[in-house]
């Protein structure tokens, strides 16, 4: 893949709405000076490092932490540590968190990075870097008789030779991959979680947009190889090649929707079963940081006028401190006012309150809001909590449909009454405790402090996602 400062300019378009870390960017700016004076560049990169972890951006600290693991070598593989260097302060300016966690440049070079500190032995995964800090649920397999199965599994195979031939012609990849988007499709159910309802739409989108990065051949390989699995009698699927598939669709889906603005966007509701949600920052080009100030100073003169300001109220402060994150002040009283209706959305249902589905699908909606809300301003750690709260309510809204089934008689999977209710009060258990933390994190961000580690309530949240 072509890295230079075109090729990630157009992979991360800068944010208007997005947060400032003027912490990292200092120190990362320092660690370059000092690293082409011939100086050590270990202390501005550990002070970026902890600027970035406060605001939870997390895949730029596994990044920082792979460029402070080859500084003893950095004057050794000068190019590679200067560029990666580079784009990382680069990345950071863009104040577009999403777009950054995404990014198939940044994560060529992470990788690089890695390889360069702890040899040629070593794999890291997108999904390590784009997913950094989420748990992704297990999918499961369908039910598929014997004979379907291999007949599926015999065209499959015969399709994935011409997918992966390096030089092969456009139009028998094309081919190819058609044939393999048949052979998912013709396994798959309309289960939330079923493994080849979400392979279908990644070789769907690889079809359409193209293999960017080598995780991608191996994404179709190990489908191959699922297939065996599946025979063989495995009704769930490697945990590891789930991320993967995820990884890859949240990163071509939300470019498609950066350029399709205020259109539906495919695949979302797939990958909030999966806990992501789908969000992306209003458009205004891409605007160096002038524009980003006078946006900021247009929004809040707006909002100061609309309340019936005048005169010398107007003249105050544009922008808004949460820790080591500066946010314009017309977009900090956005996302509070999202908050603020996503935060009584939730209350309104608050577990155990919640006795319907379409009460707990609502609920899930108000936490999504949240999270694409904390991530476009890059609230890191609040959006992953607000993530992860949302996919809790998506599984409590199938739980309840579930117990709508077992009051007609029907449990789900040979569960028992109470098994049900055991799952139930632990689910509604880890809900409570997540919006809590979430209800307790605003009220920091209002008075402008950062929000304390959600390490308990992600954890039970966690939990449950894993037992989905």
């Amino acid at each position: 893949m072509r890295m230079d400062a075109n090729s990630i300019r157009a992979e991360i378009g800068f944010n208007p709405l997005g947060g400032a870390l003027p912490d990292a960017e200092h120190a990362l700016a320092d660690a370059r000076a000092a690293f082409r004076s011939g100086a050590d560049p270990f202390s501005g990169i550990h002070r970026a490092k902890a600027a970035l972890r406060t605001a939870g951006w997390l895949s730029a600290v596994l990044y920082a932490e792979a460029l402070d693991a080859c500084s003893r070598i950095a004057h050794i593989q000068s190019p590679l540590f200067d560029g990666a260097l580079n784009d990382l302060a680069y990345a950071v300016g863009r104040r577009n968190l999403p777009a950054l966690a995404r990014s198939p440049i940044l994560f060529e070079r992470y990788r690089a990075l890695r390889i360069a500190a702890e040899g040629d032995g070593v794999h890291v995964a997108y999904d390590e870097f784009s997913l950094a800090g989420r748990t992704v649920p297990h999918a499961h397999f369908a039910h598929v008789t014997a004979a379907d199965l291999r007949a599926v599994r015999t065209r499959y195979e015969t399709a994935l030779l011409g997918a992966l031939r390096g030089g092969a012609d456009a139009r028998i990849r094309e081919s190819a991959l058609i044939e393999l988007e048949w052979c998912t499709s013709a396994l798959s159910s309309n289960e939330p979680l079923d493994l080849w309802r979400l392979a279908s739409a990644c070789i769907r989108i690889l079809r359409e947009n193209g293999m960017r990065l080598p995780d991608d051949r191996r994404l179709l390989a190990g489908f191959n190889m699922l297939l065996a699995e599946q025979a063989g009698g495995a009704t769930v699927a490697p945990p590891a090649l789930v991320r993967s598939a995820v990884a890859l669709l949240w990163r071509e889906t939300s470019v498609q929707a950066v350029g399709t603005r205020g259109q539906p966007i495919e695949h979302e509701d797939l990958l909030r079963d999966y806990g992501l949600c789908v969000g992306t920052p209003p458009s205004h080009g891409d605007s160096p940081e002038t524009l980003w100030e006078q946006f900021a100073a247009k929004a809040e003169l707006d909002a100061r006028v609309s309340r019936g300001m005048s005169g010398a109220a107007l003249e105050v402060d544009r922008t808004r401190y949460i820790g080591p994150l500066v946010v314009a002040a017309g977009a900090y009283e956005d996302f509070l006012a999202t908050a603020d209706a996503s935060m009584a959305a939730l209350s309104e249902r608050r577990a155990p309150r919640i006795v319907d589905s379409v009460s707990a699908a609502q609920a899930s909606d108000a936490a999504c809001r949240m999270a694409t809300a904390s991530a476009v301003l890059g609230l890191g750690q609040v959006g992953l909590l607000a993530d992860a709260l949302a996919l809790g309510w998506r599984i409590r809204a199938r739980q309840l449909a579930d117990m709508h089934g077992a009051t007609a008689g029907f449990l789900p999977g040979g569960a028992t009454a109470d098994t049900t209710d055991a799952i139930a009060e632990a689910t509604d258990a880890a809900l409570s405790t997540g919006t809590d933390a979430l209800r307790a994190a605003l009220y920091r961000i209002a008075a402008g402090i950062p929000p304390l580690p959600f390490d308990r309530s992600l954890a039970a949240l966690n939990k449950l996602i894993e037992a989905a």
